[in-house]
């Protein structure tokens, strides 16, 4: 019985069986690494290429079908900086207000209300207790 892992190259007459490491490489096909390429940049950037209006009413329809209508406008801001979270400033959507948190949300990433912490601090101390009783 022969191995089922190992193969052969060559002609029938030339046959060299090849070890279970060996294997012949051969690079995709060029239209395979563009495809690839393709859809690597679409899955980094899933929203690229789509306009602002576009990107609007998408924004203001996930408010609408999901019983949201008073947040429209904050859905549509949140679409557009999906699409380039660093482009927030040339954005003319968002207000003065809107860009100061944005920039202080970079600026000052860990301030946060002192009842956040508190409650993670709760949470993962009561997980802990949980999980010693069983």
């Amino acid at each position: 019985m022969s191995n089922p892992i190992a193969s052969t190259t060559g002609s029938p007459d030339t046959e060299k069986p090849l070890s279970v490491h060996q294997h012949e490489h051969q690079p995709p096909p060029k239209n395979k690494i563009e495809d690839l390429h393709k859809l690597n940049s679409k899955l980094a950037h899933p929203l690229s290429g789509i306009s602002h209006e576009e990107l609007m009413e998408m924004g203001a329809s996930y408010a609408r079908e999901n019983d949201m209508e008073d947040l429209q406008d904050d859905f549509r801001k949140g679409a557009l900086l999906a699409q380039n979270p660093e482009a927030f400033d040339t954005l003319p959507l968002l207000t003065d207000d809107d860009k100061y948190y944005l920039r202080r949300e970079v600026t000052h990433k860990w301030s946060h209300p002192k009842a956040l912490y508190h409650m993670v601090v709760m949470c993962s101390m009561a997980a802990a207790v949980q999980g010693m009783g069983t």
